[in-house]
């Protein structure tokens, strides 16, 4: 990952749970330019959904927002669950969710949903750290 591209995540990470899915986009196309692999595979999916959401924020589009939202959650799905210390699952799981709210809209009958959108967040842990148990030890029986 180049060196500019985990700011540039965060701040993009920022944005896009301010609602701000313009900007979001903005910061990590921004870093997309620079990265190969998976990660500019990550910001691709990032960079769709907020396409997504921008398109159902405004209103717009039904048709386009549910092309881009299938689209992030493709190129997400092949992806760590964890990469670049994100929670993909649990974002992943709010955009599926997302688009089940939003269907109605999607499908023409309804206005667009408003303040249920997916956030983004961190893992809760770093990868290969994991909780010790916490069981207290046995003590010896002593010979009566």
């Amino acid at each position: 990952m180049e060196p500019a591209t985990q700011a540039r995540l965060e701040r993009g990470r920022a944005l896009f749970n301010e609602s701000e899915f313009f900007q979001a986009h903005e910061v990590w196309e921004e870093a997309w330019l620079q990265e190969e692999g998976e990660i500019r595979s990550l910001l691709q999916g990032l960079i769709q959904v907020a396409a997504g959401l921008l398109k159902a924020s405004r209103a717009e589009r039904p048709s386009g927002c549910a092309q881009l939202l299938a689209a992030g959650l493709e190129k997400l799905a092949l992806l760590r669950s964890d990469l670049a210390g994100l929670d993909l699952a649990a974002f992943r799981r709010s955009v599926k969710e997302f688009q089940i709210v939003a269907a109605p809209w999607l499908e023409g009958e309804a206005v667009v949903p408003s303040g249920d959108f997916p956030r983004l967040r961190k893992t809760s842990a770093p990868r290969g750290r994991q909780r010790r148990s916490r069981k207290r030890p046995r003590r010896a029986k002593l010979p009566q």
